[in-house]
This record gives C-alpha cells, sequence and structure tokens, in this order.
C-alpha cells in the first residue's frame, strides 16, 4: 500500500502512515485529519501540569554562573564571609538550573547570588568605614588627654 499524501511504502494493514500521520481509513478524511495512536517504544508527549512551557523561555537570557560564582567568593573571602556564603549558595544553582531548562529558577539564583554578593562587599565597606571612624576619634582623643605622649 502507497500513502496517498506523501507516496511512502506501508504495510497493507496500517491505518496511519508512518512517515507523515496520515489517516488510511476511510472514515474522517473530510480535511480533518486524526493523529495516529501512540505506539509502543515512542516518545510520548509530557502532560502539561509536569511540562515547562518553552514560550516562557523566549524572552530569558542564559546566564554565566561562572562570573557570579567568582565575585561571590571574592565577596566572601575578601568582604564577608556570613553573606559570602549565601551569594556561593545560590551561584552554584544558576548552571544546574540552567542545565535543567529552568531559566527563570537559574535568574532567580543568580538576582539571589548578586543580591548577596553585593551585601557582602558593603557589610565590609560599612565595617572598614566605621574602623577608621573610631581609630580617628579613639587616636583624637588619646591625642589631647596627653596620653599618646606627642605636642601638637
Amino acid at each position: 500500500m502507497t500513502c496517498p499524501k506523501c507516496g511512502a511504502n506501508l504495510p497493507d494493514e496500517s491505518v496511519f502512515c508512518a512517515q507523515c500521520g496520515y489517516s488510511l481509513s476511510g472514515e474522517g478524511q473530510t480535511g480533518n485529519n486524526t493523529q495516529p495512536p501512540p505506539v509502543y517504544g515512542e516518545p510520548q508527549p509530557i502532560p502539561p501540569q509536569y511540562s515547562y512551557d518553552a514560550q516562557q523561555n523566549n524572552n530569558i537570557k542564559s546566564i554565566n554562573g561562572t562570573t557570579y560564582l567568582v565575585f561571590a567568593i571574592l565577596a566572601t573571602v575578601l568582604c564577608c564571609l556570613p553573606f559570602g556564603i549565601p551569594a556561593i549558595v545560590y551561584a552554584t544553582k544558576i548552571d544546574k538550573a540552567q542545565a535543567l531548562g529552568d531559566l527563570l529558577g537559574a535568574q532567580s539564583a543568580a538576582k539571589k547570588s548578586k543580591m548577596w554578593s553585593i551585601i557582602a562587599a558593603v557589610s565590609a565597606v560599612v565595617v572598614f568605614v566605621l574602623y577608621i571612624v573610631i581609630m580617628a576619634a579613639l587616636g583624637f582623643s588619646l591625642a589631647e588627654s596627653g596620653m599618646y605622649g606627642g605636642n601638637f
């Protein structure tokens, strides 16, 4: 038997064309061609409640998780350990989420990693400024009291 739509050679008992899916039975050929029933071994479509909508990914760019990880590690080592650790944790989630196709999750992890890196850097700057102010105040108070030993 030959498919009237694509011309593929088919077994005589075929109901659908294996090449194009055209219905070979006489019923239902009013231009509204139904899909063939699923055959064992072929991949089945994932139900909508379990699939990730690919349309959502059209406007989302992929993220370089390595860049966020480098900033997180630098913020942890050079700035503030307690605030840098969450930045590293979220930065490591970026590549895993992208590999699974969860671009929204990767974007969220990148946003949180960036936030924690910034918090770590800002907290280090604040502590440094406070240290300078306290040391300057302490130095001036010691100099005025005469305990410093210098004549100003």
